[in-house]
């Protein structure tokens, strides 16, 4: 489990720093790749993501959750989606269902630039149409190393 600085990090951060409208935690990569280092990389838990609800964050830039931080960044999401202040959101998360896709355009549905990476879990339309149908500022989507997507049929779009 990875935490940002301590557990209460995000706690600190979103208590005094109200100021603060973006935030981003991009770890660095492998330089080797898993098979050569026999190690896979770090995931993030994430454990006090949901914190950052109490600041007008528009930014937001968070990568390599693992399935527990993918629950605290749904959390982040529900507590933010009813008034969004997100133009720009990236995330990379190795749990990704049709769920969680609906809550990001949810939380979203005023950004101008969305990125979503998923290794771990395969991405399916219904999630993309859920994100895609909120989105309704959207003027840059990307998907990185996401799965599934070869049958998509982007005309529906």
């Amino acid at each position: 489990m990875i935490y940002f600085g301590k557990a209460d990090s995000l706690q600190i951060l979103s208590s005094h720093n109200l100021r603060l409208t973006s935030f981003t935690y991009l770890p660095k990569t492998n330089i080797l790749p898993i098979s050569a280092t026999g190690l896979s990389p770090l995931k993030w838990d994430a454990p006090s993501l949901p914190m950052l609800s109490a600041l007008n964050i528009t930014r937001l830039e968070v990568s390599r959750l693992s399935q527990v931080g993918a629950r605290a960044f749904a959390h982040l999401l529900s507590l933010i989606e009813d008034d969004p202040t997100l133009d720009s959101a990236s995330v990379d998360i190795s749990w990704l269902d049709d769920g969680l896709c609906a809550l990001i355009g949810k939380a979203c549905r005023k950004a101008r630039r969305l990125q979503i990476g998923s290794e771990g879990t395969r991405l399916g339309d219904k999630g993309i149409i859920n994100v895609l149908d909120a989105c309704e500022h959207l003027e840059e989507f990307s998907l990185v190393d996401a799965q599934g997507l070869p049958n998509f049929d982007f005309r529906w779009l």
